[in-house]
């Protein structure tokens, strides 16, 4: 459980990881972890135990602290829990070679982050659909995804990669193209993008 966290108000990922008892934090030697790196783990947990026995139970309370932020964080946290947890978590639950679906996810959502939750939803199908009409686009597909054989590129291309209907792939380049053209959005407006020169 959280070995070697202490876990501060005020402190958004360690709240998030502190709620889910059964998480152990990867150990990266010398070298420290970023958040999103962090949460990213998190989310990748969660996927592969809500399935399981006793495994809603255990993403409750994680997700009762993602409600909690997103009513009172400030933006950097609230764009941690939007972009960082539920964003990955729907990500990797859309692959098929996982042990849970999006939909499990959803009983458990509040009304903050089932309203973030939608939000993530529709702005990936509005990308889909940009990418489905894009003439002589390369577009990922599942049989690429299939030939990836190691585990790390695998868990990264959960994360940064949706599912979609028919196949199709999209990835959050995608996303940024779609947002840039519409002249911002969820990923291109957030504090941690902002010139600090």
């Amino acid at each position: 459980m959280c070995q070697g966290f202490e876990v501060a108000d005020g402190d958004a990922i360690l709240r998030l990881v502190a709620a889910c008892e059964s998480f152990d934090v990867p150990e990266v030697g010398d070298e420290s972890i970023s958040d999103y790196t962090l949460i990213g783990e998190l989310a990748h947990y969660m996927v592969g135990i809500a399935g399981g026995p006793g495994g809603q139970g255990r993403i409750a309370p994680v997700l009762a602290e993602a409600e909690a932020l997103l009513i009172s964080g400030d933006p950097e946290e609230i764009e941690l829990v939007t972009i960082g947890l539920l964003e990955d978590v729907q990500n990797i639950a859309s692959h098929v070679d996982v042990a849970a679906t999006p939909a499990i996810f959803e009983p458990w959502l509040s009304d903050a982050s089932r309203e973030a939750w939608d939000t993530l939803d529709s702005l990936w199908a509005a990308v889909e659909a940009d990418v489905r009409v894009r003439s002589g686009a390369r577009v990922m597909d599942l049989r690429t995804y299939e030939s990836v054989q190691n585990e790390g590129l695998r868990r990264t291309v959960q994360r940064t990669f949706r599912r979609m209907g028919a196949g199709v792939m999209v990835g959050i380049a995608d996303v940024l193209c779609v947002e840039a053209d519409q002249g911002g959005g969820l990923h291109l407006s957030k504090v941690r993008y902002e010139d600090s020169g």
